[in-house]
């Protein structure tokens, strides 16, 4: 069984959320543990994350997001430079903001994911509230930029809120029917 963060028991302050509306996060990363404290953590915060395994998912979800976290070395056909290319290079996906968190942290493999078109690069180990501060910073560049990705008024998020989904390990195709 996955360890779960739990809650705290004070009230998160609002100056720490992004902004009042739940941006989608596309949350890419092969190691449970991982997807399950950044989502649990991005969730508490007012964002919505969906989260996936594989490259393969995240081509299929990419669309839904506002905003795509990945981490370069994913299980499959795929790694994560090609992921960040072919999202950076399709019509639907091109100006989605995508942040890299990675375990490699060398500054030729930065680099490369940057030359793929990642917009930024975070090493792992990285705090959760270190993630969520790059992503509040570019969905804020991305909503006050005039070519911007998606509008961040909701019609993106999910009916449910602040569901965490993790569709990677159940091979599900798309969103659950309840979030339809």
């Amino acid at each position: 069984m996955a360890s779960r963060l739990t809650r705290p028991t004070s009230v998160w302050p609002r100056s720490e959320r992004c902004s009042d509306r739940a941006a989608v996060v596309l949350l890419v990363q092969p190691e449970r543990d991982d997807r399950d404290m950044y989502a649990e953590y991005l969730s508490h915060m007012g964002l919505t994350p969906i989260c996936v395994q594989d490259a393969d998912a995240a081509l299929r979800l990419a669309c839904r997001a506002d905003i795509i976290v990945t981490e370069l070395l994913l299980p499959g056909a795929l790694d994560g430079y090609e992921l960040i290319h072919r999202l950076k290079h399709s019509a639907p996906t091109g100006n989605i903001p995508i942040v890299v968190l990675t375990v490699c942290a060398w500054t030729a493999e930065q680099a490369r994911a940057r030359s793929a078109g990642a917009d930024a690069f975070l090493s792992k180990p990285c705090l959760p509230h270190a993630l969520l501060r790059e992503l509040c910073r570019r969905l804020r560049s991305t909503h006050q930029s005039p070519a911007g990705t998606k509008r961040l008024d909701g019609s993106v998020t999910f009916l449910t809120g602040h569901r965490v989904e993790d569709i990677g390990d159940t091979k599900e195709h798309g969103i659950a029917a309840d979030d339809a």
